[in-house]
């Protein structure tokens, strides 16, 4: 239903009220997608958690409150009941 919900497919599918900035050391107010969290800011550690590997990749964002970071559209069925999780 939320295509490219576990960033797989990289830097599409989706919107973001910040910048892409597709390698090096995060600058402010940019979005990358990575996977690992050392390859955008030397002081974070942390893997994906969606695949279970250190090879999946996720949203890194360095901002302020505010803008948007992450914004898609989903497509609904009537009368069917839906359950979302982040």
């Amino acid at each position: 239903m939320v295509l490219n919900s576990d960033f797989e497919g990289g830097n599409t599918e989706f919107t973001s009220g910040y910048n892409y900035q597709m390698n090096g050391l995060l600058g402010a107010n940019r979005y990358s997608i990575r996977h690992q969290t050392n390859l955008v800011n030397t002081q974070w550690n942390a893997i994906d958690h969606t695949t279970g590997t250190p090879t999946g990749n996720f949203l890194a964002l360095d901002g302020p409150l505010g803008n948007i970071a992450y914004s898609t559209t989903v497509n609904m069925m009537p009368n069917t009941d839906y359950v979302f999780c982040m």
